[in-house]
This record gives structure tokens, sequence and C-alpha cells, in this order.
């Protein structure tokens, strides 16, 4: 009798307020089955976690919130609710389905039985009304568990009408954010949510919003469940957890969390997320919001800088490093060479190291100005009035007598006079002629031009043969690419790839701009043109 009393006072109690509601709910429970603990714990959105609204303790007359509990620490508990009217274990620290709460749970709070009825809405388990017994252990009763069921109902009713009120609260809410305020929402570069406290329902998503997370941060309408948020330490967070949920639940203001999300594509992706309560003029809680920022791209480049300037660093340190010993391997050839008396075979091995030497001393001044460059201070060069006819010549000489197979023809009228660094323009000179001796049609010329003009001189270098392949003109100037691996990047050509890198940048020291075209039918020609003044 004293049952049906207490159902039909709950039945009738006004339901308008949820926190007053259940507080009547749990205090009522507790005093008429004489139990020191009744409390009603709610869903979070992604089933993830079960969150304590209230918590009554009957020896005190008290009510508090209580703790979080994860489904993936207690996933027997979790399952058993879905499976059960009423979960009652007469001894809670042994039972299967609840004795995983007995070392972080039920041994400090002194619990031994537990009877619990879960909550149903809608063909969805949504909440637990838990009854905690101290003291000796407790058989529970068939009576008490049909009870406990009633009252499970109850909180069932009770969640409707508030969730009714929350709706018709988050619409009359949402009719305050004038048309202009949700255009400049839209094009903040941001994530943006609103969500309704206390349930977390969403309100307000932005285009960005759902751009960063793949549409996976639930539509408007449902309640905050955000897919597989991860913080950095790698652990995957509840609802619970999350920084908007947090700011509802306790006021707490978030900023600059960073957190991995899985995107709508599968993919991870990071963020940075403030969050803040939304408060009325009476100080209540009723929103939360969340601003987010993409920082994948940003640290994906960060990563990158810090590799590239760590390799950098360390081909700067190699090329002075290298110097030393290949000045002493070139030196000991040089004297075997002159030594009287040495066998034939002694002075072919020592021209071909000198000449192996030389080619390493090249690759190594390639590799101390990539690393100049990499590091921001440019390709050094010191101007002075140099004559192009004639450097053009004295390169293109040298380059046919380290090839007298090949035809190379100078196009050059008259002299051109400038203010430029001669030993980098050779440089660049014997860089596009080795490319064109090596990649150009054996039987077919190459062309070295020379047109003085009034302000400019422009160099162009011409040869038949493979064309480069268009998709990878964009890269020729690239550091670490050559002409060979861009052909065939099957057999990739053992060098470094910084001779046009380096081309470029020397030509760009004087002010001036080369570039590249190529194709089967006009053959491949490089441009270079280099103001006569450098405009300082």
């Amino acid at each position: 009798m004293r049952r049906q009393v207490a159902l039909l006072a709950l039945a009738r109690q006004d339901k308008t307020d949820l926190v007053k509601t259940l507080r009547t709910i749990t205090e009522t429970d507790a005093r008429t089955i004489d139990i020191e603990r009744v409390s009603v714990w709610r869903f979070v959105a992604d089933r993830t976690a079960i969150v304590c609204e209230d918590l009554f303790r009957l020896g005190s007359g008290r009510h508090e919130q209580g703790p979080i509990f994860l489904a993936r620490d207690c996933p027997s508990y979790f399952r058993a609710l879905e499976e059960s009217y009423t979960i009652a274990a007469d001894d809670a620290r042994s039972d299967p389905r609840t004795r995983e709460f007995s070392r972080s749970y039920l041994e400090p709070n002194g619990i031994t039985s537990m009877m619990d009825a879960p909550v149903w809405r809608e063909g969805r388990l949504v909440g637990i009304v838990c009854h905690e017994h101290t003291g000796s252990p407790r058989v529970w009763a068939a009576e008490e568990q049909e009870f406990a069921g009633a009252v499970a109902n109850m909180v069932s009713l009770t969640l409707e009408t508030a969730e009714r009120l929350e709706a018709e609260q988050g619409r009359r809410l949402l009719e305050q954010v004038n048309p202009l305020l949700r255009a400049v929402l839209d094009q903040m570069p941001a994530g943006f949510i609103l969500a309704q406290a206390p349930s977390g329902r969403i309100l307000l998503v932005n285009r960005a919003a759902y751009q960063i997370s793949g549409r996976r941060l639930g539509e408007t309408g449902e309640r905050f469940a955000p897919d597989d948020p991860q913080s950095l330490v790698g652990a995957l967070l509840s609802r619970a957890e999350m920084p908007l949920s947090r700011a509802i639940a306790n006021g707490e203001a978030v900023i600059g969390e960073e957190m991995r999300l899985r995107r709508g594509d599968d993919s991870w992706g990071l963020i940075s997320v403030n969050a803040a309560p939304v408060r009325n003029e009476r100080g209540d809680i009723v929103a939360g919001v969340a601003v987010f920022e993409d920082l994948t791209e940003r640290r994906l480049l960060e990563a990158d800088r810090a590799t590239g300037a760590h390799r950098d660093r360390f081909m700067g340190i190699l090329g002075h490093d290298l110097r030393g010993p290949l000045a002493a391997a070139s030196t000991a050839a040089q004297v075997l060479m002159r030594t009287e008396g040495a066998c034939p075979g002694h002075a072919l091995a020592a021209a071909r190291i000198i000449t192996s030497c030389g080619r390493m001393e090249r690759m190594i001044h390639d590799l101390l100005d990539f690393a100049r460059t990499s590091q921001g201070g440019g390709i050094p060069i010191a101007l002075r009035p140099t004559e192009l006819r004639a450097l053009c010549r004295s390169i293109a000489e040298e380059a046919q007598a380290t090839s007298p197979g090949r035809t190379l023809v100078l196009d050059a009228a008259q002299e051109c006079w400038g203010e430029w660094d001669p030993e980098r323009l050779a440089q660049v000179l014997s860089n596009l002629l080795a490319n064109a001796v090596q990649h150009g049609a054996e039987s077919q010329p190459i062309t070295l031009r020379l047109d003085g003009g009034t302000d400019a001189a422009v160099l162009e270098l011409h040869n038949e043969g493979s064309p480069i392949p268009e998709a990878s003109l964009a890269h020729l100037f690239e550091p670490f690419w050559s002409l060979h691996d861009l052909r065939d990047r099957a057999r990739p050509s053992g060098n470094l790839g910084l001779g046009l890198f380096i081309s470029r940048e020397i030509v760009r020291a004087h002010g001036g701009s080369i570039e590249a075209r190529s194709s089967a039918q006009e053959g491949t020609t490089f441009t270079v043109r280099l103001p006569r003044h450098r405009e300082t």
C-alpha cells in the first residue's frame, strides 16, 4: 500500500522542472523502500557513458551529483542493462553483472547490494534508476523489483516531458539567432556548434563544422555525439568528456584543447576546441557553444618544415665535413700522377680519382648552396662588369671538349656587357649544357643563343630529343628532381637533383628568371633572362 501511495504522488507532481522532479523521485523512492542511496542516471547520446543526474542519500537527506561511468570500463553491466527488466544483485561485489564496480565504486562507498531498473524511452535505453544498499547484503523482494520498475517508468515520463519542453525552449532560442548572425557564422573559417542545455541537443551548426568533421558531428536536432573523438594521448573520449559537454554540464570554459577526430572519410584530423556555457539573465546555463579549427594541415606542414630543416642542417654539415677528406684524396692522386717511374696503370687510376674528386667537389658545392637557400640565406653573388658572350664561348668550349662527339653551336652576334657574377653564371651554363648533352638527341646539335637586349640579356639553350613530360615541367626547378628522374622514374639517375634548383636560385639572385618548355615537335628550350643591372 505504501508503494502505491508513493507512485500515485509521483504521478501527480509537476514535471516541468526536471531537476526538481528527479530529486523528488529519488527521495520518495529511498524513503518508501528504506534504502540508503537512490540515484537517476542518463545515457549520453553516443551511449558510451552514463552520467548521474541526482543521487539522494537517505542518512544525510542530501542530494548530490554522482560520477560518470564509461561503457568501456564496465561492458558486462552495460550489456546486462539491455537484457534485463531489472538488475537485482544481492551480492553486488561478486555478481558478474556488477562486480566491475567493486574496487572503484562499491567498496569505497560501502555498497553491498544493488537493484537497477533500466529507463526506456520510445524503445531506446536512456537511463537507469539505481538502488544501492549499504551494510549487510540485501535480498531484493519481487515487490521491490516491481516498484523499482514502476519508478523507472515514472522517470521515463519525466524525461519525455522535459524533452518536449526543451525542444520548445530550443525553438525559441533559435528564433533569437537572426539571419544576419547565421550568415556570419556560415562565413567563419572555424567550426561552430550551438547545443542546448542540459541535453546537448544540437541547435545550430555552421558550414565549416560540417566541412572539418565530414558531417560526423550530428545534424541539427540530434544529440551532440562526435564520431570517435580521441585525445592527444590516444584515448577515445565519451560524450561526457567532450569540451562542449563539459561546458554545458559543469559551466567549464575550455580554451585551445587539442584532440583528434575521425572524419566522414574515416581519416583522422587534429582540431583545437574552445567551448563555453551560455547563460540567461538569471545565470542559468541554457546552452553551450563550441568553436574549433582544423590543425591537420598546419601540423603536417610544421612537421615537414622541421624534417626539412633537420635535413638541410645535416647536408650543410656533411658538405663542410667532406671537403677535407676529398681535398686530401685529390692531392694524393695529383702527387701520384707526378711521381717519376709510376706505372701507367697507377697514372690512369690517379686520373680517374682526380676526375671523380672534381665531380664530388661540384656536388658538395651544390649541397652547401642548397643549405644556404633553405636556411634563408640565398645564393651569394659578387657582381662585377662581365662580358657574357665571352663567358658563353668559354663554357661551350669546355662542354665541347668533354663531349667531343656532340655538336655545340654558339649563336651570339655581338658582345653583351652587364653587372653579373661570372662564376655563378658559368655554373648555370654548365648545368644547362650538361643536361642538354645528357638528354638531347646525339645526332642533333645543341644551340646556345645569346640576345643582348637594351635592359636585359636573354640566353636560350635548345636541344632536340625526348621531351620532358608536361606534368613534370612544374617540378623541374624543385630540389632533388633531375631531368633523368622526371623522364624515367623507374631508373633514378643517382645524382642529387640540385643543379636546376641552384641554377634558378642563381638567376633569381641576379633579379632574373629561368623557364623551360618542351615538346616532341619543338624539342626542349631553357630560357634565362638576366637584367644588365640588378635593381637595388
